[in-house]
């Protein structure tokens, strides 16, 4: 536009644009300093990733454990268990929208708008995921199934809003280069508390082991002493970080079309890119879903599972301090290097179940709801059901594909509602 209309206008020198090219001070601050001064405290940041550490330790929990009790100390049937999953992915679905709104509507208060939800929900958690792992004695058939299914309903709900917990990382600094730190390290801090419980179950384990050998409930000690630990210390560590938390960035409390910020994603090709990645990283959730029984089957117990979910915490912790440097000297067109730990993977896949070849019997004979009298089913049953879990796995996976998806696509539309920072 200047060289457009240059012989209009008098000469404008670099120390002119220099001076143009100074973003509006409308607050009577220096906007400049202002975004490239720190502004989290190491104590503030200490806190908020022990924070993270611990609040992840009780969704941990649930994830690594939750299917193993529901199969191994519950022993509820194929059937049982696949509704229940294909139920509470179905209705939180529907009531994402819900939450979506709950947090959209929440009022910015003096504390900010993120801290006071994750205040609110920490202690609600702390209880549903002990109750994850409790079940009243004396429930059987439909009145069992209602008694999971809310508690998993309130697990959704509390675990939907207090994923604010992850959102402060987003406010808490108007510098990009200290809020983007604070962001990888809360991924990190994230990923290794994740896999947290599964040294705390392995430890409770050893220890039963050492006072009571035969223990028959072995299992369901492991599970609900970890979740009371995990629960009653993640609480008040969570509710300690976000004490010492501020959040430096408002959101608008604008009101957005839903229907606009939908469009604004599916016409977005990087929108769609980050939706088809997200989607893809639900069927990590395999891996959670098997992990207890392969390491009852292959190592002789559930608590055995830290030596398949430890190496996934640590990659995970790996691979973002990969993206951080990354990030930071401006290489990120090498992250091609991604394809190197997944060729390795293949190959250590390959190579593992070449080797040991485990048979479908071996992992089902380790289910505690197979009677003694039918053990001579056994290798029938294990053919038998094999078949049915690749029909239904099929089903389940294409149901949890499209959820997965609609939910990616929900959130990039929740997060264009939420209104610009």
């Amino acid at each position: 536009g200047l060289q457009k209309y240059a012989e209009y206008l008098p000469e404008i020198t670099e120390e002119d644009m220099t001076l143009i090219s100074q973003p509006l001070d409308f607050m009577g601050e220096n906007i400049k300093n202002l975004n490239q001064q720190n502004h989290v405290k190491t104590k503030e940041f200490a806190f908020y990733l022990a924070a993270i550490f611990f609040y992840t330790m009780m969704t941990g929990i649930v994830g690594s454990y939750r299917q193993a009790y529901l199969v191994n100390v519950l022993a509820l049937s194929d059937n049982q268990v696949s509704f229940y999953n294909g139920f509470l992915s179905i209705a939180g679905f529907i009531m994402s929208f819900v939450y979506a709104i709950i947090i959209d509507n929440h009022k910015i208060s003096k504390r900010g708008k993120f801290i006071p939800i994750v205040n609110a929900i920490a202690i609600p958690i702390g209880i549903v995921t002990i109750l994850l792992f409790y079940t009243p004695e004396g429930l059987a058939g439909t009145l069992l199934m209602i008694y999971l299914i809310t508690i998993g309903m309130l697990h959704g709900a509390c675990t939907s809003l207090g994923n604010a917990i992850n959102l402060v990382s987003y406010v808490v600094s108007p510098n990009n280069k200290e809020r983007d730190k604070v962001i990888s390290f809360r991924s990190i801090s994230s990923a290794v508390g994740n896999s947290a419980p599964l040294v705390v179950v392995l430890v409770i384990g050893l220890i039963i082991d050492k006072v009571s050998p035969d223990n028959p409930n072995k299992e369901y000690i492991e599970y609900i002493i970890g979740a009371s630990l995990i629960s009653v210390i993640g609480t008040i560590i969570t509710l300690m970080g976000m004490r010492f938390l501020k959040e430096r960035i408002t959101y608008s409390e604008e009101k957005k079309n839903p229907l606009v910020g939908f469009i604004d994603v599916v016409k977005n090709k990087y929108a769609w890119i980050i939706i088809i990645s997200e989607t893809l990283k639900n069927f990590r959730g395999i891996a959670n879903y098997m992990g207890p029984f392969l390491a009852a089957a292959l190592l002789g117990g559930t608590d055995k599972f830290l030596l398949f979910g430890l190496p996934t915490g640590i990659g995970t912790a790996v691979g973002m301090l990969v993206i951080n440097f990354l990030l930071a000297h401006n290489l990120f067109r090498f992250y091609f290097i991604s394809f190197v730990p997944l060729l390795v993977t293949q190959i250590a896949y390959h190579i593992a179940f070449r080797t040991k070849n485990l048979q479908s019997n071996e992992i089902f004979a380790k289910r505690p709801n197979i009677s003694a009298d039918k053990a001579h089913l056994q290798p029938h049953f294990a053919s038998r059901q094999t078949k049915n879990c690749r029909v239904s796995n099929l089903v389940m996976a294409g149901s949890i594909f499209f959820i997965a998806f609609l939910v990616q696509v929900w959130k990039k539309v929740r997060t264009f509602m939420l209104g610009k920072i």
